[in-house]
């Protein structure tokens, strides 16, 4: 049976996530929120957009999408202060722009599309697991 467009965003959101906090994660499995620099397992952390998720032209983009702990991502709403300083000494003076440009663009994935990002996370997640 057929996936539907909503059943494969929400696998494509689970494998991007994953790949996501993994990345930023130390050789003992450690992470740390980019907002407020506390430090979990990253199985505890969370994937934080920085463009909020419902963006779907930034939904799984690397440079949009950071580790966050839950107090920072959910009960702080991003925590978009210490989000920006962190994207713009990460990235340079022009990124916030950059996103809010790409931003604009609407995007309605097609499944072949999330077919394409689930594949190429589940990949990336692969070189990563030891």
């Amino acid at each position: 049976k057929k996936k539907t467009v909503s059943q494969l965003k929400k696998e494509a959101d689970a494998i991007f996530s994953k790949y996501i906090r993994l990345s930023a994660a130390d050789e003992f499995g450690q992470a740390t929120c980019v907002t407020c620099g506390s430090v979990r397992p990253w199985q505890e952390l969370q994937c934080g957009h920085y463009e909020k998720r419902s963006v779907n032209s930034l939904r799984y983009s690397e440079k949009n999408c950071h580790v966050q702990c839950a107090g920072c991502n959910v009960f702080k709403g991003g925590n978009y202060p210490r989000y920006a300083q962190y994207m713009l000494k990460t990235y340079g003076p022009t990124i916030l722009d950059e996103l809010a440009e790409e931003a604009k663009t609407l995007t309605q994935f097609k499944p072949y599309q999330l077919d394409e990002i689930i594949s190429e996370y589940k990949a990336k997640f692969q070189t990563l697991t030891p």
